[in-house]
């Protein structure tokens, strides 16, 4: 198991940085607890093959295997300064790995943890991503809160479990290259949906970003969503 004490001054990786092409890395057991990069991505874990540049379109590349099972994930944060829209992701872990796997693992951040997250939690891309009884307790960030796919050809999302959660949208999926993707039997609860300002005009947050492909959800439990949230935002091809 890790036990980790914070260290200041990286930008990348606050507590582990792995990059090698061929790689694979197994992360088991393990404590992360207060990791965080100054406007930086990858708050616990930065995870690829090559370190290139990260913001809405991440030209990483991929390394061969990631899984982390049965971690535990507290108060860890990526952090951004406004107007710097290629920091802030991930603020658990930033991977990007050909086959990708996280299982059997939680996030919680304390309710005065209030830090300048962009990106999403868990920010994943892979060809092939599989998740599972991951449960994310209470995130602030200004577009996706939760969990986000990228990229994936094959995989599963699903026994997720995100709870008390403030964003422009709780889950994204972004490229991905399969149809009928199973992504089902999940409970969201309790989120806050945070309105975005483009080109003058004010953008209302949901559930769910599906940008650039086809998705189909099932078995979801919704509660305590705030009204007038929508439950889709369609992206291009969605």
């Amino acid at each position: 198991s890790l036990a980790y004490d914070p260290i200041n001054n990286i930008s990348r990786g606050g507590a582990i940085y792995f990059e090698h092409e061929e790689g694979s890395i197994l992360i088991y057991g393990s404590l992360f607890d207060n990791c965080f990069v100054e406007n930086g991505d990858g708050g616990a874990l930065f995870i690829c093959g090559t370190k290139h540049e990260s913001g809405y379109i991440m030209s990483h590349t991929m390394l061969s295997r990631f899984n982390s099972s049965y971690c535990c994930y507290t108060n860890c944060k990526a952090t951004y300064d406004d107007g710097n829209e290629d920091k802030g992701y991930g603020p658990i872990m930033l991977v990007f790995g050909s086959t990708t796997e996280l299982f059997y693992s939680s996030s919680i951040n304390d309710e005065s943890n209030d830090f300048n997250a962009y990106g999403a939690q868990f920010d994943l891309s892979s060809n092939n991503i599989k998740s599972s009884h991951i449960n994310s307790t209470r995130c602030k960030s200004k577009y996706c809160s939760g969990i986000e796919y990228r990229d994936a050809n094959e995989g599963f999302f699903k026994f997720q479990t995100i709870t008390d959660h403030d964003g422009h949208f709780m889950t994204s999926f972004t490229d991905l290259k399969k149809l009928n993707f199973e992504i089902s039997f999940c409970n969201f609860i309790k989120f806050v949906a945070l309105n975005v300002q483009y080109n003058n005009e004010n953008i209302i947050g949901s559930i769910f970003c599906v940008t650039n492909c086809h998705a189909t959800m099932s078995n979801f439990c919704l509660v305590g969503i705030q009204p007038y949230t929508k439950v889709v935002t369609i992206g291009d091809g969605g």
